[in-house]
């Protein structure tokens, strides 16, 4: 019986299978080929980066204050992660091959949550205000700069995948 298992190399960049038995390696195994959860520290101010194979965390990126929503690009090579409070009202832009961030977006006041649209050309961010008004901050993500703001209801809150395609209807054939 063999065990192989992988392991992660000191750059955190890829990672490669050791068997065990042999004490064979294979070649390295890029990080993009891998899934991870990003799960946000809200009283630390950093992600956890956890490869899902193992149950591990990666390591945790350094972000602004509070941070509260998370998404992903569909590309998966982007995590946009809202910073929440005393008044930071920005998301942090994060590279996923490196675990760095790339950039901060002054967005709303009080972002919580954010999806990104599924051609992952825009971010949107509920921007959660408690004075009555309301927005959502539309992110272009070839500038990272705020492009739109939608005036919404009091106290918006959205978090998960809240952006949907609709199925358009098949057009029903015409009789001949």
């Amino acid at each position: 019986m063999r065990f192989p298992f992988t392991a992660q190399t000191s750059d955190n960049n890829s990672a490669f299978r050791l068997d065990a038995l042999t004490k064979n390696t294979t070649p390295d195994i890029p990080l993009t080929c891998r899934t991870f959860a990003y799960i946000t520290n809200s009283d630390s101010n950093n992600v956890s980066v956890i490869d899902t194979s193992t149950n591990t965390v990666l390591t945790t990126v350094g972000v602004g204050s509070f941070p509260g929503g998370v998404a992903v690009n569909p590309a998966g090579t982007r995590l946009y992660v809202t910073n929440f409070f005393p008044f930071e009202n920005s998301v942090s832009v994060i590279d996923t091959t490196t675990n760095t961030v790339l950039t901060t977006v002054a967005v709303g006041r009080d972002p919580m949550g954010v999806a990104v649209n599924p051609a992952g050309t825009r971010v949107y961010v509920a921007n959660f205000t408690d004075d009555g008004f309301g927005d959502v901050s539309v992110i272009d993500t070839a500038s990272h700069t705020v492009v739109a703001t939608v005036p919404v209801g009091i106290e918006p809150v959205a978090f998960g995948n809240f952006i949907g395609v609709v199925p358009c209807p098949s057009p029903t054939p015409t009789p001949r």
